[in-house]
C-alpha cells in the first residue's frame, strides 16, 4: 500500500471548514470523535483512478464485533454498458440502471485495536501470516467478480476463527457507503458498546494526492436485540436535523501560496440515514439547500432528491441549478445549510417516495421481520461528506474532503434493518 503523504493544497485553505462560521448552532448529539456504537462512512470510493483506505479502531478496554455493510450505488447504463450513478452518465437517451446492491460482513477487534484495509482489495484474514516469502517472486490479483486480493499463502475470502476474519475486496468498480454497527458475539445481536471511531482516506492512485474525513459515530442507549436498529434518541442517537459547511462558490478562483488561478469545484456527497438492506427498494428522500453569501444574502434549491448514495458536484445545475455559480451570488465563498424534509412519505410498496398521511397511502408496504411497518413515514435524515477539488496550470490536482458540522437532532425516528426480509 502506498504510504500516505501531505496534501501540498492545504496549506492556506484552513478557512473551508471552520465551525465558528455557524456560531450559535446548536449541535447534534451524533459527532465526528467520540466513539459510537453505529458509525457510518457516507462516501466510499474505489473506481480505478481513486481508492479508500477504511480505518476502525476500537476505543474500549473490551473485545468489540461489529457487522458491516457495504452499499454500491453504481449502476449499469441500459444500451451502452458502463458505470454510472445517474443518467447523466450515460449517452444521450440512455438510462442509469441503479441497484444501489449491499454485501455484508463481520469484523473484530481486540481491546483498543485498530485495523484498515484497502476497500478495492480487502484486509487479510491473518495478518500474522506474511503474503509472500522476502527475497522471493511475489505476484498479487485481484480477483473478478468478487474484487479480493489473492497472495500466495492466502484466500481473500478466508473466514477462519473469530480472529482470522477477511474483509473481501470491492474490486475497481464501487462507489457508496460503507456502515458497521456493534454486535454480540454471535456477529447479528446488536449491543450498546459505543466502542467504535473511523476515518477514511480517499487517495488519488496516480498522484499520491489523498483526502480524509472522519466517520459519523452514533451514539446507543438503550439497544433492543431484534434486527430494527432505530435512530431515534432511544435505541440511538437520532441523525442531525441539518448539515452545515462553509467553501468556496463553484468555479471561485484566487491566488494560494504562491500558485495563481487556482479553480476550485466541491462535490457533495449525501445518503440516508434509513438503510433497507436486502430489500428491493432504494431509499428515498429530499432536502432543502440554502446557500448564503459573506452578507448573508440566501439563496436555496428546494427539494433536491437524495436517493441510495448522491455523488454532485455543487456546479451540476440539474440538481442544485446555479445557487453555487459564483457569477449568480457574485461571491468566492458561501456557507451552506441542508435541512431535512418533514414530510412523510411511502418508505416501501408501490408508492415508494410518494407523499402520505397514513399506512393506508402506501399501498403493498413491507413489514420487517420484528413487526416494524415500512408504510408511512418520516422522509429519512440525511449526513453526508464535502469533498473540495483544486486544480492548477502545471500542478497535479489536488482534494480535501470533511465532514460536515451537525446542527441539532431530529424528532423523527430513522431505521436500519439489518434482516433479511419475510417471504
Amino acid at each position: 500500500m502506498r504510504g500516505l503523504k501531505r496534501n501540498p493544497w492545504l496549506f492556506g485553505l484552513g478557512l473551508l471548514a471552520i465551525p465558528g462560521l455557524f456560531g450559535g448552532q446548536v449541535l447534534a448529539d451524533v459527532n465526528n470523535d467520540q466513539a459510537g456504537s453505529l458509525i457510518i462512512f457516507p462516501k466510499v470510493v474505489a473506481d480505478g483512478e481513486r481508492d479508500t483506505v477504511i480505518k476502525i479502531t476500537n476505543r474500549s478496554n473490551m473485545p468489540a464485533y461489529a457487522h458491516c455493510y457495504y452499499t454500491n450505488a453504481l449502476g449499469t447504463c441500459d444500451v451502452g454498458g458502463g458505470s454510472c450513478m445517474d443518467d447523466g452518465d450515460c449517452g444521450t437517451g440512455d438510462t442509469c440502471n441503479t441497484q444501489c446492491q449491499s454485501n455484508n460482513f463481520d469484523i473484530f477487534l481486540t481491546a483498543q485495536q485498530p485495523t484498515f484495509w484497502r476497500v478495492s482489495t480487502g484486509r487479510f484474514a491473518d495478518l500474522t501470516q506474511p503474503a509472500c516469502t522476502r527475497n522471493a517472486p511475489c505476484s498479487c490479483e485481484i480477483t473478478n467478480p468478487a474484487g479480493a486480493l489473492e497472495c500466495p499463502g492466502f484466500d481473500g475470502n478466508a473466514g477462519g476463527g473469530i480472529n482470522s476474519i477477511a474483509v473481501a475486496g470491492t474490486g475497481t468498480d464501487f462507489v457508496g457507503e460503507l456502515r458497521c454497527y456493534q454486535t454480540l458475539d454471535d456477529q447479528s445481536t446488536p449491543v450498546a458498546q459505543n466502542s467504535l471511531v473511523g476515518e477514511a482516506i480517499i487517495e488519488t492512485l496516480d498522484s499520491g494526492e489523498i483526502s480524509t474525513y472522519d466517520a459519523l459515530h452514533f451514539t446507543a442507549n438503550t439497544v433492543n436485540t431484534d434486527n430494527d436498529l432505530l435512530i431515534n434518541n432511544v435505541e440511538y442517537n437520532a441523525c442531525p436535523e441539518q448539515l452545515l459547511f462553509a467553501g468556496h462558490n463553484e468555479g471561485a478562483t484566487m491566488d494560494i501560496a504562491g500558485v495563481q488561478d487556482v479553480e476550485f469545484s466541491t462535490e457533495l456527497t449525501l445518503v440516508p440515514c434509513t438503510a433497507l438492506y436486502n430489500y428491493n427498494t432504494p431509499v428515498n428522500t429530499t432536502v432543502n439547500v440554502y446557500v448564503y453569501d459573506e452578507f448573508e444574502q440566501r439563496l436555496s434549491a428546494d427539494g433536491v432528491e437524495v436517493s441510495c448514495v448522491s455523488q454532485n458536484r455543487l456546479g451540476d445545475t440539474a440538481v442544485f441549478g446555479t445557487i453555487f455559480d459564483t457569477a449568480t451570488n457574485n461571491s468566492q465563498f458561501m456557507k451552506t445549510r441542508i435541512v431535512s424534509s418533514d414530510a412523510n412519505v411511502c418508505l416501501t410498496g408501490d408508492d415508494a417516495g410518494d407523499a402520505c398521511t397514513t399506512n393506508n397511502d402506501c399501498d403493498n408496504y413491507d413489514t420487517t421481520p420484528d413487526g416494524v411497518a415500512l408504510g408511512c413515514r418520516p422522509a429519512p435524515g440525511v449526513v453526508g461528506v464535502v469533498e473540495e477539488f483544486y486544480s492548477a496550470a502545471n500542478r497535479p490536482d489536488g482534494h480535501a474532503a470533511w465532514s460536515m458540522t451537525l446542527s441539532g437532532s431530529r424528532s423523527a425516528s430513522d431505521i436500519i434493518v439489518v434482516a433479511d426480509p419475510t417471504p
